[in-house]
């Protein structure tokens, strides 16, 4: 690709969202570019360790495409039931999920009641490999004979004529112009370069007719949390152990937290620590500090 090129559509952000308007744009006949600055495709579903989509966030869409894609492959997607349940406050299903094969991709989109329960209903979630996800995503694009696939290279600047962006600049020094662009980075970069407004935290609800908002505006925004995968070893004493000065009892809170364990389809588990840092802090430390104290 030469460095100054023209496109019906550039996408900047290859996560889920990014690669839903790039496909959606590309099937509809228009010659897309997306960007992305990590390596491969997929963002927070592929490389953030979220690997599994929540009920109803699949519907029929692109996540049933992708579904299907990954069910042809043995070992790279399932449905989970909730296994051990840790939480006795139970807002949020935190504990054990387990592969049950018996579940059709339908229960990911329905709520049920957990046994014992009365009142708390759950999901199941999709559980997925993220290598095997990421190809998939690079499929269903290629597929369309329609989109410029760009990795490696980020959004560094825009040039804006009239409040509309007519070209971006890539931290690799191409220049790609368009009709439209997409803004599907993680920090509005897009939107900033053009002079949008935007904010961090929750709007209160009249601003936009939200019931479940606040009444009044605040800063909170979602915390931070790490995530691991762990899986198992066939030789135990291959396995370092723990440091002498990791304490047995919490430091900094009167109990640890409990966490959310995902089973993963080829084995092993997915462990989402819930949280492990407050977002206002993680945003005042920035992401490099913040990854070193968590």
């Amino acid at each position: 690709m030469s460095k100054t090129s023209r496109f019906d559509l550039v996408v900047i952000g290859a996560g889920s969202g990014g690669f839903a308007a790039a496909l959606a744009g590309a099937r509809g006949g228009l010659k897309v570019a997306l960007v992305e600055r990590a390596d491969s495709l997929g963002g927070n579903a592929a490389r953030g360790g979220i690997n599994s989509w929540e009920m109803g966030v699949g519907g029929t869409g692109f996540p049933f495409e992708i579904y299907k894609r990954l069910k042809k492959v043995p070992q790279t997607v399932g449905i989970y039931r909730l296994g051990r349940h840790l939480w006795t406050d139970p807002t949020f299903p935190g504990g054990e999920a387990v592969l049950d094969p018996t579940l059709r991709y339908v229960d990911s989109l329905r709520r049920f009641l957990h046994p014992g329960e009365d009142k708390f209903q759950v999901w199941h979630g999709v559980p997925f490999e993220p290598e095997a996800y990421a190809r998939v995503l690079c499929d269903l694009l290629h597929e369309t004979g329609n989109v410029t696939v760009l990795t490696g290279a980020g959004f560094r600047s825009a040039a804006v004529s009239d409040r509309r962006i007519i070209e971006v600049t890539l931290t690799d020094g191409c220049v790609l112009s368009a009709e439209t662009f997409v803004d599907a980075t993680g920090d509005l970069e897009l939107a900033k370069a053009a002079g949008c407004k935007t904010r961090i935290g929750r709007e209160d609800g009249a601003t936009y007719g939200e019931t479940a908002a606040p009444e009044e505006a605040n800063s909170q925004i979602n915390a931070i949390t790490q995530i691991y995968r762990v899986n198992p070893c066939d030789d135990p004493q291959g396995i370092e152990p723990l440091p002498s000065d990791v304490p047995s009892e919490c430091w900094w809170r009167p109990s640890f937290p409990v966490a959310m364990y995902n089973q993963y389809p080829a084995g092993g588990w997915n462990i989402n620590m819930l949280p492990t840092m407050e977002g206002r802090e993680y945003l005042s430390l920035g992401p490099g500090a913040a990854q070193i104290e968590c």
